[in-house]
């Protein structure tokens, strides 16, 4: 099996606003933070586009108010969940938790435009925002 990735992050477009924070160590890794100099803007795509590329991950089912689950399967390896936020039918950011496989992870991403368009992990637990980078590392729990 590939690796897996374990997480409860908040996912932001990245935009110009974005500075760098202080290097800090959270449970053994050394990661470089981001601060967001002002509140940060919605991605580019709309709460039903978001949506629709949901759809097209497979083992993943959707709700009409943005909930999503995607799961392994039956005997449970792993399930991923979370919550698409919109703010004036945009999509302002995506909360997801749970336990996945690196290309689904790469697949959920890819629905909000990346890699075109970065994204900037916030850490829910540890309170700390990650480049992506930092984060993949953060969280990788193969």
């Amino acid at each position: 099996m590939s690796g897996m990735y374990e997480f409860h992050a908040l996912l932001r477009p990245r935009n110009s606003s974005i500075a760098e924070g202080p290097i800090i160590t959270i449970r053994g890794h050394s990661l470089a933070t981001l601060q967001l100099a002002q509140p940060n803007s919605p991605f580019q795509l709309s709460f039903d586009d978001a949506v629709g590329e949901l759809l097209g991950i497979e083992r993943l089912f959707t709700e009409p108010d943005g909930a999503f689950v995607c799961s392994s399967d039956p005997l449970g390896e792993w399930q991923l969940e979370g919550t698409l936020c919109e703010h004036d039918d945009r999509l302002l950011y995506v909360e997801a938790w749970g336990r996945c496989p690196f290309v689904v992870f790469d697949q959920l991403l890819a629905c909000f435009g990346w890699p075109t368009t970065g994204i900037i992990f916030e850490c829910v637990q540890e309170g700390v925002l990650l480049a992506e980078a930092d984060f993949r590392r953060f969280a990788d729990k193969s």
